[in-house]
C-alpha cells in the first residue's frame, strides 16, 4: 500500500506544471521545469532551509506593512517569504537584472502571492542611472551567479553577455515615491556601487539592510568590502552579524570576509 502511494505521488508530480515545496516552513508552488535550476528537487519536497543567514536577519527586522527592496531578487524565492512577511499592507520591490530569470520570478511570485503584491524593475543597480552595462547572465542552476564582473567567464564561459540599463535606488525612490524600510541586497558583487546610489536614502530614511557580500567578485565591479563597510560607517550605521546579531568591526569584517562571501546586517 505504501508503494502505491509513493507511486501515486510520483505519478502526480510528473504530470503537474508544478510542485509544491516547503521552503522555510513556507509552502511554495514552484515551476517543474525549474527544479534544476534552483536547486530543488523531488527529494527536498519535505522541507528546505533557504538563504539561511538573510531569513535571520529579515526575522530581526521585517513586520507586517514594511516596504522592502529585494535588490538582486532572482528567481523570487526570497521575494515570496519577504511579501508573506510584510502582509498585511506591505509591499516588495523586486530588482533583477537578468532579464530571462526575471520572466520566471513574475511566473513563481504570481503562483504563490495575491496580484499587485509585488513590483519588478528590470534593471541593473549601480552608483547612476545613465546608460547601460554589460550584464554576464550565467544559465541554468548557476543563474545566481550572474554578474557584472566579466571574470565569471573564466569559471561559467556560457554565460550570454546582455545589455541592462543602469539605475540607482535615489532615483528610483525619486521617480516612484516607494521609501523601503529595509533593503535586501545580493548582487553578486555590486554592492558598494549599489550602495553609493542610495547614499540620499540612507542618510535621509535609514533603511535597515541586510547584505551579502562578494569579496572576489566586489574587486572586478566597483569599491571593495573595506570601503563598503566605510560607507557603511560614514551613514552612522552599526553592523553585525544577521544570525547572531553580534556587533561586529570594520576591522574583523574585512579580515574574515575580503576574498569570500559574507554577510552584514546594517541598522
Amino acid at each position: 500500500m505504501i508503494l502505491n502511494q509513493l507511486r501515486n505521488q510520483l505519478l502526480l508530480w510528473a504530470g503537474s506544471e508544478h510542485f509544491t515545496v516547503r521552503v522555510n516552513d513556507e509552502l511554495l508552488r514552484l515551476p517543474r521545469r525549474l527544479y534544476r535550476q534552483i536547486g530543488v528537487d523531488l527529494g527536498m519536497r519535505r522541507g528546505i532551509y533557504f538563504e539561511v543567514p538573510v531569513m535571520a536577519g529579515l526575522r530581526r527586522i521585517l513586520r507586517p506593512g514594511d516596504c522592502v527592496f529585494d535588490a538582486g531578487c532572482s528567481y523570487g524565492i526570497i521575494t515570496c517569504l519577504i511579501s508573506r512577511m510584510v502582509q498585511p499592507g506591505g509591499a516588495v520591490h523586486a530588482f533583477e537584472a537578468n532579464p530571462d530569470v526575471l520572466t520566471w520570478t513574475r511566473h513563481i511570485v504570481s503562483h504563490n502571492l495575491p496580484s499587485q503584491s509585488v513590483h519588478f524593475v528590470s534593471s541593473c543597480l549601480a552608483d547612476h542611472s545613465e546608460g547601460a552595462t554589460d550584464f554576464y547572465a550565467v544559465p541554468d542552476k548557476s543563474s545566481v551567479a550572474s554578474t557584472r564582473n566579466k571574470d565569471i567567464l573564466h569559471f561559467h564561459p556560457d554565460s550570454q553577455r546582455v545589455s541592462v540599463p543602469l539605475l540607482s535606488l535615489d532615483d528610483y525612490c525619486a521617480r516612484s515615491g516607494a521609501i523601503p524600510r529595509c533593503i535586501k541586497l545580493d548582487v553578486e558583487g555590486s554592492e558598494y556601487l549599489v550602495l553609493k546610489g542610495a547614499r540620499r536614502l540612507l542618510e535621509t530614511h535609514r533603511p535597515a539592510l541586510l547584505i551579502e557580500t562578494h569579496g572576489l567578485e566586489i574587486d572586478g565591479i566597483g569599491g571593495s568590502v573595506a570601503e563598503l563597510c566605510r560607507l557603511l560607517r560614514d551613514a552612522r550605521y552599526h553592523l553585525q552579524y544577521p544570525i547572531s546579531g553580534q556587533q561586529v568591526t570594520d576591522e574583523d569584517y574585512v579580515r574574515k570576509h575580503a576574498s569570500q562571501i559574507g554577510y552584514l546586517l546594517a541598522t
